[in-house]
């Protein structure tokens, strides 16, 4: 029997496969987004001075983000073309050759970053006592690169291969485990913006765990074993492709929002940088419903 993923893919009606594809993702972003507005609630409670070194660390995580999309939606938009080609054991190497290439590149940008850590937050608009909290942040936030960089990996992997609804469970449970975290640790057990931190970093974790249990449980349409990994010209190439243009977006945007940190710093000072934080959080919440219907469209288009 056909599974359904490849049924909405390949013969359902366009506007029911996209909806379909699209709800799920849609859901997902917006539930990161809220918990990105809860996180900075519980953060502002320590202060201005806190609520500024998040939005000084804020665009080392789209760093992080983006070599984890450059892989991600790279390799979601090649197996999602190569199952329409019906190559489904040619996807299942691009699967885990995307996966383990994400999770090297982080372990290198983690050693990397954390060596010069404090270069990279002043950069980043980082001063002063921000300076000094943004490093208490900064540093399980980048500990946790390879969490992320995998999460986005495989979130987008699946999403190429038609499984939206086990992505969404994964970022719904690692959102709603950080709101709960964060008064744990920021407040009961007095870890401040560190608390906030380790949270997030322990959320990443699991998401993390859940989705390569889905792999390994063999519940995706997909495998991800060991001897498909044959990292080849062929597959980066076509990777990087789809890959790289994500890549240099996320990074420009990163770039701006550090320039932007150094200016408000310059002029409105903790309470101009915390404001624009907050800003940036609430407008990225229709964002992500636009992010998320791209998101669904992509599997479908790839695939026929």
């Amino acid at each position: 029997m056909k599974d359904h993923r490849l049924y909405l893919l390949k013969d359902a009606n366009v506007k029911k496969a996209v909806n379909h594809m699209s709800l799920p993702a849609i859901i997902g972003f917006l539930v990161m987004a809220i918990y990105n507005i809860v996180d900075t609630m519980f953060v502002a409670w320590l202060g201005t001075e806190a609520t500024g070194a998040t939005q000084v660390v804020f665009p080392i995580m789209m760093l992080i983000s983006s070599i984890g999309l450059t892989f991600g939606i790279g390799g979601g938009s090649y197996i999602s073309r190569l199952l329409g080609g019906n190559q489904k054991h040619q996807a299942s190497k691009v699967t885990i050759v995307a996966l383990l290439s994400s999770l090297s590149v982080g372990l290198l940008f983690t050693l990397i970053a954390l060596t010069f850590i404090e270069s990279l937050l002043i950069f980043f608009g980082a001063q002063g006592q921000v300076l000094v909290l943004s490093k208490d942040y900064g540093f399980y936030i980048i500990l946790g690169s390879c969490f992320t960089m995998g999460n986005m990996t495989m979130n987008n992997l699946l999403r190429g291969e038609g499984s939206v609804k086990l992505s969404m469970i994964a970022m719904v449970i690692g959102a709603f485990l950080n709101i709960i975290l964060d008064p744990i640790f920021i407040f009961v057990f007095d870890l401040g913006i560190q608390g906030a931190a380790m949270a997030t970093l322990l959320s990443q974790m699991t998401s993390f765990l859940i989705l390569l249990s889905y792999y390994l449980r063999k519940i995706t349409l997909l495998s991800l074993h060991i001897n498909c990994f044959q990292p080849s010209k062929e597959i980066y190439v076509e990777i990087f492709k789809v890959g790289i243009p994500t890549l240099f977006r996320q990074v420009l945007v990163s770039v701006s929002l550090g320039l932007l940190n150094q200016n408000a710093m310059v002029y409105g000072g903790d309470t101009l940088l915390a404001a624009i934080g907050l800003v940036i959080r609430v407008y990225m919440l229709p964002m992500y419903i636009l992010i998320g219907i791209g998101q669904g469209f992509q599997p479908v288009a790839g695939y026929n």
